[in-house]
């Protein structure tokens, strides 16, 4: 590959908290690469309280050419995610940029060179993800398979289900999208990795590969948002839905509505799912995240079915909700059995 452009064709984005029990798992899925190409690894370490800061100046010491640490004093995700954005956007040496949090971890020795062969010699794709498996608290794998072969993601897949859908450990796309045309919005989102996949399907095409080359790690006691998000309070779940919600309208706008009816059931299919698990305040899960002259619009992009019940989560009535389930049950195994 030509690399006279680039000191290195990949920078690899590493976020560093409290990752002590995971962290060497993680580097070292770093260094095991093997390309025909220079990479280097920004190790962010943001002011842990653990023996993290260490192990990064070890595999520093040893693979200076690959880890290249970056040692905060205070904490800056707690000050802005935008500034944590930058300082690691700003660091990139690369033309690609690959991601994995400390608690994660690669298994495929050739993962950069399989996602970078392929953007390279294809420049209509902004992205290439890959296929991940997920450990459980328990130590237990969840395994799945998004599509059962190698193939051009669907923009409206992943705008539906983009949170959901495909690990961040597995991401490489273009540097450029960072700062060709980035959507305003996705700066005051506080979750990184749901925007730049939706904003690399909007900028150009996203490629699966179905290989699994890493590993999510589920902690649920760590500093990863999804963990943090479940020990927040009702309010403050909320607000930070809303956040995500908003983001997901903004794209809206960006792309001047062609994939409206996609970021709309991404948007409703959220409220579904807040208001399941918020169903004595469905009401103001409705009325906060969705605005009320697009509210039946949004809403109607899901099923008859999941209407009904916000319909009756909102009128509190859960116990309809329950017989409803029940007896839908009922009638799906009489189904499925004939």
């Amino acid at each position: 590959m030509d690399t006279k452009e680039y000191p290195v064709l990949v920078s690899i984005q590493c976020l560093v908290y409290n990752h002590e029990p995971y962290l060497r798992q993680c580097l070292d899925g770093f260094v095991m690469q093997k390309a025909d190409f220079p990479f280097e690894a920004i190790v962010h370490d943001d002011a842990s309280t653990d023996n993290s800061a260490a192990i990064i100046r070890e595999y520093a010491e040893k693979y200076p050419d690959i880890i290249k640490p970056i040692y905060e004093i205070e904490n800056q995700y707690s000050k802005d995610i935008e500034i944590l954005r930058r300082i690691m956007n700003d660091a990139c040496k690369g033309k690609y940029i690959a991601l994995c949090e400390g608690d994660d971890y690669w298994t495929d020795p050739l993962k950069l060179q399989k996602q970078v062969s392929f953007l390279e010699s294809h420049p209509d794709y902004t992205m290439c993800v890959t296929e991940s498996r997920v450990l459980a608290p328990d130590k237990s794998f969840w395994e799945w398979q998004t599509f059962k072969e190698d193939c051009e993601m669907p923009t409206t897949t992943i705008i539906k289900a983009g949170m959901h859908l495909i690990q961040t450990c597995t991401f490489v796309f273009r540097k450029e999208v960072l700062s060709n045309d980035w959507p305003e919005v996705n700066r005051q989102c506080r979750v990184g990795d749901f925007p730049l996949f939706i904003t690399c399907a909007l900028k150009g095409k996203v490629y699966y590969l179905s290989c699994r080359t890493g590993v999510y790690r589920k902690v649920l006691n760590g500093g990863t948002w999804s963990s943090m998000m479940a020990h927040l309070d009702y309010k403050s779940r909320l607000a930070e839905e809303k956040n995500i919600a908003d983001t997901l309208f903004g794209l809206n706008e960006y792309s001047h509505g062609k994939y409206k009816q996609s970021f709309y059931y991404a948007v409703a299919y959220l409220v579904y799912n807040l208001s399941k698990r918020m169903h004595k305040n469905a009401n103001q899960v409705v009325e906060t995240i969705i605005p009320s002259s697009i509210e039946n619009e949004v809403l109607a992009t899901l099923s008859k079915s999941r209407r009904m019940n916000i319909w009756l989560w909102r009128h509190h009535l859960y116990l309809l909700y329950v017989i409803k389930h029940s007896v839908s049950m009922v009638i799906y195994k009489i189904r499925d059995h004939f």
